[in-house]
C-alpha cells in the first residue's frame, strides 16, 4: 500500500508538471479562459491528492512502525531470556541494554527510511525522465550531477560506518560504568571511591561526546555537499 501511495503521489507530481507546461505554452497565449481554469482546477485536483497521499503514507509508516517495533523488542527480548546465565551478569548487561536501544534504529531503517529511499529513487527517476523530455542537455546534467551525490555519499560511508560502530562500544561502556555506580554504590562509598568511579565515568563520557562530534562532521561532509551539489 505505501508503494501504491508512492506511484499515486509521483504520477500526481508529472500531471502537476504536464499541466503546467500546457497552461503556459498555449491555453494562456490564445487566451482560452475555460481551458485555462480546467487547467487549474486540475492542478488543484492533483495538488490535494498529493497532500492527502502523503498523510496517509506518514500515517501508515507510523502504524507499521509501531507493529514492527513491538515485534522486534518481543523477538529480542525472548532471544536473551533463552540464553545461558553468562548474558545476565554485570559486564554483559550493558552491551544488552545497547542491542535493546537499537532495536529503535532497525525500526526506523525497516519503516521510514527505507520508504524514503524508494520514494527519493521514484524523484530522481520521474523528474530526470521529465527533465530530459523537456531539455535533453539539461536533463544530461541532472543524471551527472546524480552521479557525483551517489559518489560523493559512498566516499563516506565506510568511515561512518567506523564511527558508528565505535558510538555503539562506547555507548555500552557508559552504560556499563553508569550500572556499576548504582549497583556497587555501597562499595564505593564504603572504599571512598565515588571520585574515582566519577572521573571514569567522565573519560568514558568524554569520548562518546568526541564520537558523536565526529559523526556530526560526517554527516555535515555529506550533505553540505548534496546540497552544494543540488
Amino acid at each position: 500500500m505505501i508503494i501504491l501511495l508512492n506511484l499515486l503521489w509521483t504520477i500526481f507530481q508529472i500531471c502537476i508538471s504536464f499541466l503546467t507546461q500546457a497552461l503556459v505554452d498555449s491555453d494562456i497565449q490564445n487566451q482560452d479562459m475555460d481551458i485555462v481554469w480546467i487547467i487549474l482546477i486540475a492542478q488543484f485536483v492533483c495538488l490535494i491528492g498529493i497532500i492527502i497521499t502523503d498523510i496517509y503514507r506518514k500515517w501508515m509508516l507510523r502504524h507499521i512502525g509501531i507493529k514492527v517495533n513491538l515485534q522486534l523488542i518481543l523477538q529480542f527480548l525472548s532471544g536473551i531470556i533463552k540464553k545461558s546465565y553468562n548474558i545476565f551478569n554485570l559486564r554483559a548487561q550493558d552491551s544488552t541494554i545497547q542491542h535493546f536501544n537499537d532495536n529503535l534504529r532497525i525500526k526506523a531503517f525497516l519503516t521510514n527510511e527505507s520508504s524514503d529511499f524508494f520514494n527519493n529513487i521514484l524523484k530522481l527517476v520521474t523528474f530526470g525522465v521529465l527533465i530530459v523530455i523537456f531539455s535533453k542537455q539539461i536533463g544530461y546534467v541532472y543524471i551527472l550531477i546524480n552521479l557525483l551525490l551517489v559518489l560523493w555519499i559512498y566516499l563516506f560511508l565506510r568511515t561512518r560506518e567506523h564511527i558508528d560502530e565505535e558510538r555503539f562500544r562506547l555507548s555500552s561502556l557508559v552504560r556499563t560504568e553508569l550500572i556499576e555506580i548504582f549497583s556497587g554504590i555501597i562499595d564505593l562509598k564504603s572504599y571512598n571511591q565515588e571520585t574515582n568511579q566519577l572521573n571514569s565515568w567522565d573519560r568514558v563520557q568524554t569520548n562518546f561526546s568526541d564520537i558523536r562530534l565526529n559523526l556530526l562532521r560526517i554527516n555535515q561532509l555529506i550533505f553540505g555537499g548534496i546540497n552544494s551539489l543540488s
